[in-house]
């Protein structure tokens, strides 16, 4: 599957798939919202939980790694780099 297709998949698909294929990243707080960073087949997809409403709001995705800057402080790769 590639972005095109995941974003013409209804809410529901989209989770569906995310929970069942993806890998999540990372995460991190803007505003009101905290944000799950998933990465499936070759692009990423940004999940938005709003506090207040306790639930999905939106979702973004994307394949620009640039697009990976907020969460690069919060990723370990501490275990990438030991030799043991």
């Amino acid at each position: 599957m590639n972005m095109y297709q995941f974003n013409c998949l209804d809410e529901v698909r989209q989770i569906e798939l995310l929970w069942s294929a993806g890998v999540l990243v990372g995460s991190r707080q803007e505003g009101h919202y905290k944000i799950l960073l998933y990465q499936i087949e070759g692009f990423y997809v940004e999940v938005f939980y709003q506090y207040f409403q306790g639930k999905m709001v939106k979702t973004k995705s994307f394949s620009d790694t640039n697009q990976l800057e907020p969460y690069l402080d919060s990723i370990n790769i501490g275990s990438l780099l030991s030799h043991e």
